[in-house]
């Protein structure tokens, strides 16, 4: 295997007071992605690349 593409992505912004303390989606979230992808392909991950950009409420960019 060469390149698998991984998204996460949640139906709803969550409250801001969630964001202020929980990392984001990506610190929350991705460690199931990477579960998923050593399951189903029964490989470690090598490397990861992420980008990203604040596109919602401006309370995301105000908790860094």
């Amino acid at each position: 295997m060469h390149t698998l593409r991984a998204g996460t992505l949640d139906p709803a912004a969550p409250v801001a007071e969630y964001i202020a303390s929980s990392g984001g989606l990506f610190r929350d979230c991705s460690v199931h992605d990477f579960d998923a992808i050593r399951w189903v392909t029964g490989n470690e991950i090598a490397e990861v690349y992420a980008l990203g950009a604040n596109r919602g409420a401006p309370f995301f960019r105000d908790a860094g």
